[in-house]
């Protein structure tokens, strides 16, 4: 997560400036003043959905920032958006993000995120996951000699409420 997380700095260009800010207990009242050319919501803000009364007091805590940013663009990535799309194309449309980082398919998007919902007017497909470049150098350096494995690739995952398949 972290890597994914920290790519904007990593990646973004020479003189550009970064700002990453923990909304978990509210957003600082100084946003508002700063002049954004972008501003990106995280998977990590977003994944408060899953929890509707947590989700409403995330939105309660920073509703009254996020709605007076000078942003030039807002994005917001989501994973996950089979869970409460309702309050997630209600919210998108409150703020007035542009674009939508999706893990959904170009033929999903508008049954997902409607723009007449949502008011978005871009989308972008992602894969979920993220593997740093850094990481891929780590990984090449590892020995390659290991013992014999009855799995090639597994899943984990906890145990989920029949409805989600």
């Amino acid at each position: 997560m972290s890597d994914h997380l920290y790519s904007f700095r990593r990646y973004a260009g020479e003189g550009s400036q970064v700002y990453y800010v923990n909304a978990f207990l509210g957003l600082p009242a100084w946003l508002a003043w700063v002049r954004f050319d972008l501003v990106v919501l995280h998977y990590t803000f977003m994944a408060e959905k899953w929890q509707r009364a947590r989700w409403q007091r995330q939105l309660e805590r920073t509703l009254p920032v996020l709605s007076r940013l000078q942003a030039g663009h807002l994005a917001v990535m989501c994973q996950d958006e089979y869970v409460h799309s309702d309050p997630v194309n209600d919210f998108l449309r409150e703020l007035g993000v542009g674009t939508m980082v999706t893990c959904l398919p170009e033929h999903e998007w508008e049954t997902v995120y409607p723009r007449a919902r949502s008011g978005l007017s871009h989308y972008l497909t992602q894969a979920p996951g993220y593997v740093d470049e850094l990481a891929c150098e780590w990984v090449a350096r590892q020995p390659t000699t290991r013992a014999p494995r009855p799995i090639d690739i597994g899943y984990r995952a906890r145990r989920l409420p029949y409805w989600l398949g």
